[in-house]
């Protein structure tokens, strides 16, 4: 968990959430979790562990609110696909696995 966060503002060091003011800590707290993903992490986490235990419908729709979550995360993209493919859901598993490519054209 992150407990704290330190940042630099005009060279003055701030601790996170001592130091900042009450006004801007939801500001932070949403860029800190654009940084750290817990809940899409959890609900990654979920996932993978419905998929190893055959639920594969159970989790393509966890990989779904993970992605919800983190749109920008090339592996929950291509987790989705591999669970999609495993139903033969061709069209969608192609649209999943496009989506993780053009996230990370590399990978």
């Amino acid at each position: 968990s992150l407990d704290k966060l330190v940042m630099f503002d005009s060279g003055k060091r701030l601790e996170y959430p001592r130091d900042v003011p009450p006004a801007s800590n939801l500001l932070l707290e949403k860029f800190v979790d654009k940084l750290f993903p817990r809940e899409a992490d959890a609900e990654k986490d979920q996932a993978n562990t419905l998929l190893k235990a055959g639920k594969v419908m159970e989790a393509v729709a966890a990989y779904d609110r993970a992605i919800a979550l983190s749109p920008d995360s090339h592996t929950l993209h291509g987790n989705r696909a591999q669970a999609l493919l495993q139903l033969q859901d061709w069209p969608r598993a192609l649209e999943a696995a496009d989506a993780s490519i053009a996230l990370v054209p590399r990978w």
